[in-house]
């Protein structure tokens, strides 16, 4: 059976904690259940298990779907929910990705006129 894994990654914050720490490169592992489909918004949805995932400064990062040891992206990172709450704001939000697989056609023909 073939396991199917996300990555975050991105720079945004580590903690809720730590604003004043210098950005770092990180990557956090999801497993699928982590992961919800939004469609009808053209979003994926990662969610916050463990305090452990994305959070702000983290917009514009990829959404990484491993699937026997090839590598895709899944989504780009948009927005945070619960934003209000900044006293556990990586802690108890989760991160919305815009679902790349929506704008295929659309990546594809503008990456064309970049050649």
């Amino acid at each position: 059976q073939t396991t199917t894994k996300f990555f975050q990654i991105g720079y945004g914050r580590q903690s809720s904690a730590s604003d004043s720490t210098p950005p770092l490169l990180r990557e956090t592992t999801k497993s699928a259940d982590h992961i919800a489909v939004r469609h009808s918004q053209k979003l994926l949805k990662a969610s916050q298990r463990e305090a452990n995932g994305g959070c702000q400064g983290d917009s514009g990062g990829p959404l990484l779907l491993e699937k026997k040891g090839s590598y895709k992206v899944a989504g780009v990172a948009s927005y945070l929910t619960n934003f209000q709450t900044e006293g556990t704001l990586c802690e108890s939000s989760d991160l919305m990705y815009t679902n790349t697989e929506d704008y295929k056609d659309w990546i594809l023909q503008n990456a064309e006129q970049l050649r």
